[in-house]
């Protein structure tokens, strides 16, 4: 019974230290979006957004697509989209494998990354 107590101790220790959100650095941010593609965390919802490592960012949603840039400065992720020359820059939190954005506002949109 101690053996099955003391698994299930480690157990939960280890879910909940997996199910953390942790604030991403500047390093971390190129390392979780470069080259990769995020979806949308909402089921009614198709959006997706690829981070290319060069700087262009493609976000789509159905057949209609916009592309914009991106770059991170200091521990932000930060994206500008033509025509818009306002660049607006974004706190990037990680838990498992949804990623949140942080707008300066303080709105937090949640992405799954892709396989």
């Amino acid at each position: 019974m101690r053996f099955h107590l003391a698994f299930l101790s480690v157990f939960i220790a280890a879910t909940s230290a997996a199910a953390e959100t942790v604030k991403l650095s500047g390093q971390q941010i190129m390392e979780v979006l470069s080259d990769r593609v995020v979806l949308s965390t909402d089921p009614h919802d198709v959006s997706q957004q690829l981070f290319q490592k060069a700087g262009a960012t493609f976000f789509s949603r159905g057949s209609n697509q916009t592309q914009g840039l991106w770059k991170v400065v200091g521990n932000k992720y930060c994206s500008v989209w033509p025509p818009s020359e306002n660049w607006v820059c974004y706190d990037v939190m990680k838990n498992g494998d949804v990623v949140q954005f942080m707008a300066p506002s303080g709105n937090v949109s949640d992405w799954k990354l892709s396989k």
